[in-house]
């Protein structure tokens, strides 16, 4: 199936050909036509698989067609994460690059005045998290009322950030007559009630996993924690022309490791919840132009953020959730592309390995990191430290005569050092 037999506007399928978008993915050939019909839909795909595009094109298809001039929003996608809202922006001006759909990004981080004065201009789409939405609701500075397509992005990394209260309060000020489209990788209890409450006799499509695991190879490191930072810089040093994205349990990790990495020579820079979205953005983007080799990040970046080409996903701890390592990886190894997936294991988390080894019905291959394998500058640091002789030596040659000349002892020449300071201007002789 080609774009055109989806239905979609001959204009969108034009613009898809020349970015290169000609084949649609499983989940696309599936939502796509029922979307452009106005039903319901819940979408069962884990992230990779192409539903950004699939709720974004049928909506500006539909859209296009509409003209609609309003300052009131159209249309409302709600995110889990800034950095997901920021990329589904992104893919939006990449579908419609004259901007014919006028979006509004409102999610934490930025400030609330910039955003505010952005939802008086004319606009059709608001791309936000859940939290800031409320801000604004709340406040009386938005107006729900002509939202015709709500978009639940992600709903099962919504549940686990907390947000289905407030997606539960955004839904109950929606008009009822409005289609609604909710994804996600998983069907928990929480999220099963928001359908059976505000959706009208909605689809489901779901699509399986479609990568092999042979699309990504992954590797566990057994290695103690005093060598992981050696291990990681072996690893970076053996695949010196890849992209590598080195995920993290905890920030205060990331920072440290930026810091260690950058010490090292290496060209690295760092993403987690502390800091402000303009240096986020900003340091993504230098990742993906290049810019930089190496992206430290917590799991902000491991849901749904798309970095095209990426060659290798490392592992710094071992996440805590099994889900958590599948978003980790399949950050890499897509589009037909080869991937590596290194995750570096201490003695307390070979339990945590084990569990996602069961999950997945695999297992990883497995390499024990020596201390002997550490770059140069480390080993020869441990196998020779620092001597003491030669301070030795030098307590030594104090202590033994040094010529043949007799010694002038102290007491000799303590007279004329009494004078000189009873009288500076003469001279001390011996």
């Amino acid at each position: 199936m080609a774009f055109e037999e989806t239905g979609l506007g001959e204009a969108l399928v034009k613009r898809l050909t020349e970015i290169g978008f000609t084949t649609p993915t499983p989940i696309q050939k599936k939502a796509i036509p029922i979307a452009l019909r106005g039903q319901d839909i819940i979408g069962l795909a884990q992230t990779g698989t192409g539903k950004t595009a699939a709720f974004l094109l049928p909506i500006l298809s539909v859209q296009s067609e509409r003209h609609q001039k309003s300052r009131n929003p159209s249309v409302l996608i709600l995110e889990p994460t800034r950095e997901l809202a920021f990329q589904v922006q992104e893919s939006l001006k990449r579908f419609d690059p004259e901007e014919n759909l006028k979006s509004v990004l409102l999610i934490g981080g930025d400030p609330m005045g910039l955003q505010e004065r952005a939802l008086k201009k004319p606009h059709h789409i608001i791309i936000a998290t859940p939290g800031r939405l409320m801000d604004f609701i709340d406040r009386g500075k938005l107006l729900m009322y002509g939202v015709q397509h709500v978009v639940i992005d992600e709903a099962d990394r919504m549940l686990d950030m907390g947000f289905i209260p407030d997606v539960d309060k955004i839904l109950k000020v929606l008009p009822k007559t409005r289609q609604t489209l909710l994804f996600s990788a998983t069907m928990a209890p929480d999220i099963r009630a928001l359908v059976e409450h505000y959706m009208m006799l909605p689809k489901t499509v779901e699509v399986k996993e479609q990568r092999s695991k042979a699309s990504i190879e992954q590797t566990a490191i057994l290695v103690n924690d005093t060598h992981k930072r050696e291990a990681l810089r072996k690893i970076l040093r053996e695949h010196p022309n890849l992209n590598v994205v080195v995920f993290c349990n905890r920030k205060k990790d990331i920072d440290e490791l930026k810091s260690s990495l950058t010490r090292h020579k290496f060209s690295a820079g760092a993403i987690h919840g502390d800091m402000s979205q303009e240096m986020r953005n900003k340091t993504l983007q230098s990742f993906k132009d290049g810019k930089l080799n190496i992206l430290i990040a917590s799991d902000v970046l491991a849901r749904g953020v798309d970095i095209e080409g990426l060659g290798m996903v490392v592992n710094f701890n071992v996440p805590l959730q099994v889900e958590d390592y599948i978003h980790r990886i399949g950050r890499t190894g897509r589009a037909d592309m080869k991937g590596l997936a290194f995750t570096l294991v201490n003695t307390k988390e070979k339990s945590l390995l084990k569990n996602i080894e069961q999950h997945l019905s695999t297992t990883l291959n497995s390499e024990t990191f020596k201390e002997e394998d550490a770059p140069v500058e480390t080993k020869e640091h441990h196998r020779h430290p620092p001597s003491k002789k030669p301070e030795f030596d030098r307590v030594r040659i104090l202590s033994e005569p040094v010529s043949s000349e007799p010694v002038i002892g102290f007491g000799a020449i303590l007279p004329a050092f009494m004078a000189q300071k009873e009288n500076p201007k003469k001279q001390l002789k011996s």
